[in-house]
Parts: structure tokens; C-alpha cells; sequence
């Protein structure tokens, strides 16, 4: 039994070492599948050189296939050669055209030595197998853009959101990408493109107030104020309340000077958004479209000519005028003196508009004096003589108003006298008869009876203020041959005459009375006589 175990244990033995050398000469896989299976292992525990002499056992016993040679290329990639890595990818895809491990590989090669066109082209190789790979679609994308390409990459990035108008990333890259496209136009001075670029950006968010105060700033340097009207809409209607897009197309409609459409805007838009700079905007607006409406003023327009130099007959009489007119005293008063300088201190259109200043003034007096001014100037004139009979007439009734009825008298006379309106001289008459009457010079009673009967009369040929005129002169003609004033103009003739004899009596002495020039010896002589020798020499 020894010798038979014996026997067995050298049969094992020798089993063993065939084995053991066997396995220091093959590893005894018996597909490229399992050496791939197992260098990937090695690559996933940064195994890299036991994964490369595996490899090179494998493309030994294996040439050209294609996932061994995709690990090969994986392994140069890893060493950073390019070219190596690129030719056994390559070799990888000729064996089978569709790795996409060897495909993915290929395109971070020629990124890496930007081969941009051959990475691009195997981005759509590897788009035919998966049309609606995001991944891929952003990495085509990019690279695109490393080629400057900014046009496709941007036509594909717009496409990409439209398969996917879900995906924020995506959207985050579109938008990005539109803000830097239309920052670097605008910089660059092509606003039309920067304008179709932000239209787009709009229209994916239509909730950003920086794009619309953008692209109505751009329409502005392009001049076309209607279209940033138009996006100011567009904005309030997307954001309202908007405090910078409300101030925006406010400030536009005040450029245009259409005032009343931006201060109804505000104030509509003050429903959703009362803050301060609203209000205080508001009232600015108020005032500018004040100014506006002064400047279409053309008294303000004259007057800006008239200052300018512009010193002509038209424009003088325009703010002349009107200054009178509406009531601009100062004004008023610096044209009067300006037209004095050119026509002269007695014209009287100027005294005439002096007069009517001063009479808005209330300065009665200053209105008196000018009006006396003008009526010993030209007192034929109807319009003149009309206003002192009223002014006239105003200080009678105040007079009349005291009881100093004396004092009044001198004045309605004046008007009776003139006979400048029928209307005017009865209502003078009527005073001149009261204050008469208050003097106690006639009989009221009695005039009256005697108007009326003479109105009665008349069968209306005459008003009765001329019926009472008539009576009233028939009155006064009786009272003149009244024994008191017939007295009285005989004292009165009899005064006056006196005066003139004592006026007429009256010595003169002569030049010579008091010429001391004269020598003694014409005055006295040896001829001389009179008392103590004197004699009369004429004085």
C-alpha cells in the first residue's frame, strides 16, 4: 500500500508541475473577451502596465480585435499619446464601425489635438446610433464654438431646446450662449443682429425686465421710437407693475412731447406701482408738459424773439397787447416803456393801454392822470371823452356818497356837458339835479311835476331824461331871475368892476425911479423950486 500511494502522490506531482509550467507560459483564456474583461479590471484599479502586457498577449493570440484594440487606444490615451491612441481607436472602428467606446474615445483625441471637424464627425456618427442623445448633442455643441463656428453651434443649440423645451440645463445653455451672442453684437456696434437676438432670447424668458430695457434701448439708437414703445408694451404686458420698464416708456413719450399720453400712462400704471420715483416722475412730467404748453404760447415765442433782438413794430404790439389783456403787470409796464421809446411819449394807443394797466391795477389815481393826459391832448376824441365822463361820474358818486354834494356837482356838470351818450348824459342830469336839490337850490317836487308833464306830452318823441334835462334848465333859468341871485350877480358885477378900477389906478413906478446911475444934477438944479427949493422930477 505504501509503494500505490506512494505512487498516487507522484502522479499528482507531476500533474502539478505541468500545470504550474503551463501557467508561466499562458494564462490559458481561451477568448478576447475575457482578456478584455480582465485588463478593464486592471484599468478600473490603475493596474495600467499589468492591463498593457495582458493587452499585448491578447493582440497577439487576437490580432485586430476591435474592443482589444479600443483598450489599447484607452491605454495611450491615458499616457497622453495622442497619435498611438488615435491608431489603434481607429483599427478598433475598422474592425467593427459600430464601437461607440472607441467612437467617444476618438472625439476627446481629436478635441484634445483640436481635430475639431473629426471629432464633429464622429459626434454624428455617434448621433445615428442615438439621434436624441442630450450629451451628445451639447458636446457637438461646444465643439462647434472651439471652431468659432458661434452660427451652427447656435442654429443647433435652438434645435436641441426645441426637442427638449423641458430640459433647464439645456435652456440654461441657450440662454447663455444668446446673452454672450447678442453682448458681443451690441459691443460691436451690429444692433440690427443684437435686436434679432434678443427677440429670440424674449421669447424663452419673457419674465427677464433686462432684456426688454435692452433691446428698446437699442431700437432708441437706432432712432426707432415706435419699436421701443412697442417693446415697452411687450414688457409691461409680460411683467406688470415693472417700476425701470414704466419710467422707460414714460421718458419716450416725453422725448415725442406727447405729454397728455404719458401722464395717462402713469397714472394707470400708479394702480399697480405707487412708489416714490413713480410719483416723483409724475410730477416732473407735469412740469415739462407745462413748459411744452408755455413754449406753444405765441406771447412766449414773441417775447423770446423780442429779447433775442428781434425788437420789430409786429412783436412789440403782440406782447404789448396781451400783456394788457391778460393782466402781466410787470410785463405790461416794461412794454409800455419799451413802445414810449419808439413812438413816442404822447402816442396815444400807448397812453390809452397805460390807462387801462392802471385802471386793472386799481391805481386809480395814476389811471386819472394819464386819462387827463390824453384828454387835453385830444379831446375830441369820442372813446377818450368817454372814459373821463365815466371817471367823472365815479368820482361824483363818491362824493354824493359823503354828502359833499358842492364838491360833486363840478363833476356830473362836466359829463352833462359833453354829450357823449344819451344814457350817460341822463344819469348826469339826475345827479346834477340831486345834488342841486340837496343844496337846497330847487324845488324836486315841482321839476318833476313838470318832466313828467312834458314826457306826457311828447307822446314818446322824447326819453324822459330829456324831459327832466328840460325841466331842470327851466328851473335853473327861473332861478336866475330870482331876487337873491339877481342880487347876487349885481354884487358880483359890482366886485368885478371895482377890480378892474383898482386894477387900472394902480401906479407903476418907472425903470428910472430906482436907477442910482443917474447924477444928482438931474434932479436938482438952480432952477429948482418947491418946498425948500425942491422940484418934482417925475416920481
Amino acid at each position: 500500500m505504501n509503494r500505490e500511494f506512494l505512487h498516487k502522490i507522484t502522479l499528482l506531482g507531476c500533474l502539478f508541475l505541468l500545470i504550474t509550467s503551463s501557467s508561466g507560459t499562458d494564462n490559458g483564456f481561451q477568448t478576447p473577451e475575457q482578456y478584455a474583461q480582465i485588463v478593464q479590471e486592471h484599468f478600473a484599479n490603475e493596474e495600467w502596465e499589468a492591463g498593457k502586457e495582458l493587452l499585448e498577449e491578447g493582440l497577439q493570440k487576437y490580432p485586430n480585435v476591435s474592443d482589444l484594440e479600443w483598450l489599447m487606444g484607452k491605454y495611450w490615451f491615458h499616457e497622453k499619446n495622442y497619435d498611438q491612441s488615435r491608431y489603434h481607436l481607429v483599427k478598433a472602428i475598422d474592425d467593427n464601425y459600430n464601437n461607440v467606446n472607441a467612437k467617444h474615445l476618438l472625439v476627446d483625441v481629436e478635441d484634445i489635438t483640436e481635430n475639431y471637424s473629426s471629432a464633429i464627425c464622429y459626434v454624428y456618427e455617434l448621433l445615428e446610433v442615438n439621434p436624441y442623445w442630450r450629451g451628445l448633442w451639447r458636446r457637438k455643441i461646444e465643439l462647434y464654438r472651439k471652431q468659432n463656428n458661434d452660427v451652427e453651434a447656435d442654429r443647433l443649440l435652438k434645435r436641441i431646446n426645441q426637442i427638449y423645451p423641458n430640459d433647464t440645463i439645456l435652456r440654461k445653455d441657450y440662454i447663455y450662449s444668446m446673452e454672450v451672442g447678442y453682448q458681443q453684437m451690441k459691443k460691436g456696434g451690429n444692433r440690427k443682429e443684437a435686436i434679432e437676438r434678443l427677440t429670440e432670447l424674449i421669447k424663452v424668458s419673457p419674465q427677464n425686465e433686462e432684456y426688454y430695457l435692452d433691446i428698446i434701448n437699442l431700437h432708441l439708437q437706432e432712432g426707432n421710437r415706435e419699436a421701443a414703445l412697442g417693446w415697452s408694451s411687450n414688457g409691461l404686458a409680460a411683467i406688470p407693475g415693472s417700476g425701470a420698464l414704466i419710467v422707460k416708456r414714460a421718458s419716450i413719450l416725453s422725448e415725442l412731447a406727447r405729454y397728455p399720453e404719458a401722464l395717462a400712462f402713469i397714472r394707470e400704471q400708479m394702480k399697480r406701482n405707487n412708489s416714490p420715483a413713480i410719483r416723483r416722475m409724475y410730477n416732473d412730467l407735469l412740469m415739462e408738459a407745462a413748459r411744452a404748453e408755455k413754449q406753444r404760447d405765441p406771447y412766449v415765442l414773441y417775447g423770446m424773439a423780442y429779447e433775442g433782438g428781434n425788437k420789430n413794430k409786429e412783436a412789440l404790439d403782440y406782447l404789448l397787447n396781451t400783456s394788457v389783456t391778460r393782466g402781466y403787470t410787470d410785463d405790461a409796464l416794461f412794454y409800455i416803456r419799451e413802445a414810449k421809446k419808439q413812438y413816442g411819449n404822447n402816442d396815444k394807443g400807448i397812453l390809452y393801454k397805460e390807462y387801462m394797466l392802471y385802471r386793472q391795477m386799481n391805481e386809480d389815481d395814476l389811471a386819472y392822470s394819464t386819462l387827463k393826459k390824453m384828454y387835453e391832448m385830444y379831446p375830441d376824441d369820442y372813446d377818450i371823452t368817454l372814459a373821463m365822463s365815466a371817471q367823472h361820474m365815479k368820482k361824483a358818486e363818491k362824493l354824493m356818497e359823503l354828502g359833499l354834494y358842492a364838491e360833486a356837482l363840478p363833476h356830473v356838470l362836466f359829463v352833462s356837458q359833453k354829450h357823449v351818450d344819451n344814457d350817460v348824459n341822463g344819469a348826469a342830469w339826475e345827479k346834477a339835479l340831486s345834488c342841486y336839490i340837496n343844496m337846497k337850490r330847487y324845488n324836486l317836487s315841482q321839476i318833476m311835476k313838470s318832466a313828467w308833464s312834458k314826457f306826457k306830452k311828447s307822446n314818446g318823441e322824447k326819453t324822459f331824461s330829456e324831459c327832466l334835462k328840460s325841466a331842470w334848465e327851466f328851473a335853473k333859468m327861473q332861478d336866475s331871475f330870482s331876487d337873491d341871485n339877481v342880487s347876487k350877480r349885481d354884487r358880483e358885477f359890482a366886485n368885478n368892476l371895482n377890480e378892474e378900477i383898482r386894477r387900472s389906478a394902480k401906479a407903476t413906478p418907472s425903470k428910472a425911479y430906482n436907477d442910482l446911475s443917474i447924477p444928482a444934477s438931474a434932479y436938482y438944479n438952480s432952477n429948482s423950486k418947491g418946498l425948500y427949493g425942491a422940484r418934482y422930477v417925475g416920481d
